[in-house]
């Protein structure tokens, strides 16, 4: 029985070589060049010409340096040199070449020497040719986009279908203290370490919801990015799938760094609700909870106390030891205050040596008791100031607020009374305001309407 290669070399001893070439050269599917040693382009195949959108007899006219990009003719000049010196060795290329409209073509291929030694002619230098131009793009983009997501600001991270990390910029890389490399492969959940500021348990996850849902997804607030590192950020995010005709490739999600940011907002908000002196809140604060307490009497049969507080003897404080002496006095007294009342109580400033507090979730007897422990150790201060020794008393007005409390004005105007009777009762007493008080003169506190008057 033969061989199989003596059978192969019969069956190809027998077949006309030229036609057997011919054939592989025009129509394979590979592009093919074959150019004389002086540069001249003597064949190109269907395949070639296709890539090159020219005709096969405007290519035979040119030379092959002419449908090179500029940049890349040195470079295949020199692969020629290098291929002549050494016949047996052929070599791999990446060039790009100009297509008659123009656009660039980028292709990977071979050269080799070709010659017949049958016949005594000059060699042609081979060029098998793949276009790799959609491959080229692709890889560009994802350059591009690289370079783009690496130079914005805020932190990035890309994950693949199945939402393990496929990319993170520096950004993300110092929030979440890993690094690309260490990252890559990983579940997003594991490196995008996130808690609800609210609940303190981990979110729902957004990268695989945006999937799931085919859309972009958005938290703005409330939640807080664990560092792996320790470190804690309160961050904004937005996470989104990648499409394509194909489908999801993936997702991507931003998220930036908002703890300044709402720091500041939390310093804003407080300046704009506490007193800057005491720290307590102000008059305005001091007003929407009290707003707040009369809807919970009325719908659900809460009872209350607000308090006026008025400080005996204050004036001559500032008269003698200047305003310095006077801030530092209301300071302490702010904080006599706060350490008499409870935790759910509302402690305030409202202006001057004015002071309040709304007493929650009490019984006239509570509120009573907690209105001559706040005016008992306000009258135990002795404050002294440089050589000089102060001592001040408070006078406390305080009405109930209930299902029966008409309005805010009235409260206000209730409490406004009994503080007028306490601190014209002899100083330092503490009045409940009844159905039965007349209606007074005021003292020191504005009208209750202007209260209502908050900017």
């Amino acid at each position: 029985m033969a061989r199989p290669d003596r059978i192969l070399t019969d069956v190809l001893g027998r077949l006309d070589r030229d036609t057997v070439l011919t054939r592989i050269l025009e129509n394979g599917l590979i592009s093919v060049l074959l150019v004389a040693l002086d540069g001249q382009i003597v064949f190109a195949n269907d395949a070639c010409c296709r890539m090159l959108g020219r005709a096969r007899a405007e290519l035979i006219a040119r030379k092959a340096d002419e449908i090179l990009h500029p940049d890349d003719r040195e470079a295949a000049g020199d692969d020629r040199r290098l291929l002549m010196k050494d016949e047996a060795k052929g070599l791999d290329f990446e060039r790009r070449y100009m297509r008659e409209d123009g656009r660039l073509v980028w292709t990977k291929g071979s050269i080799s020497l070709f010659r017949d030694r049958e016949r005594d002619e000059p060699p042609l230098l081979a060029y098998l040719i793949t276009d790799v131009t959609p491959l080229k793009q692709m890889a560009l983009e994802k350059e591009r986009l690289n370079i783009t997501l690496n130079s914005i600001g805020d932190a990035v991270i890309c994950t693949d279908t199945q939402s393990l990390i496929t990319f993170m910029n520096p950004v993300a890389e110092r929030l979440t203290g890993w690094t690309v490399a260490e990252a890559t492969g990983r579940a997003a959940a594991e490196v995008f370490n996130l808690i609800d500021e609210r609940s303190g348990r981990p979110p729902v996850n957004l990268i695989d919801q945006c999937m799931e849902e085919r859309r972009a997804l958005t938290v703005e607030a409330g939640t807080i990015l664990l560092s792996r590192t320790g470190d804690a950020f309160d961050i904004g995010l937005s996470a989104a799938p990648v499409r394509t005709a194909e489908g999801i490739l993936g997702s991507i999600t931003v998220f930036n760094d908002l703890t300044k940011i709402n720091a500041d907002r939390r310093k804003v908000a407080r300046s704009a609700l506490h007193d800057g002196l005491t720290g307590l809140p102000n008059r305005g604060a001091f007003i929407e909870k009290l707003a707040v307490a009369l809807v919970e009497a009325r719908e659900e049969g809460r009872v209350h106390a607000l308090c006026f507080i008025d400080l005996d003897r204050f004036k001559l404080v500032n008269d003698r030891g200047g305003h310095a002496a006077g801030d530092a006095l209301l300071s302490h007294v702010a904080k006599i205050i706060a350490l008499s009342c409870s935790s759910k109580d509302v402690p305030a400033r409202l202006g001057g040596d004015e002071f309040a507090v709304l007493i929650r979730d009490c019984t006239v007897s509570e509120a009573e008791r907690t209105a001559s422990e706040i005016a008992h150790a306000i009258g135990n201060i002795e404050f002294r100031w440089e050589t000089q020794l102060f001592r001040i008393g408070a006078s406390i007005g305080a009405t109930m607020i209930t299902d029966a409390s008409a309005c805010l004005e009235d409260i206000l105007h209730e409490a406004d009374q009994a503080c007028y009777l306490a601190k014209n009762s002899g100083r330092g007493q503490v009045i409940i305001h009844n159905p039965k008080h007349k209606t007074v003169a005021r003292g020191s506190f504005p009208h209750p309407s202007k209260w209502l008057n908050i900017h």
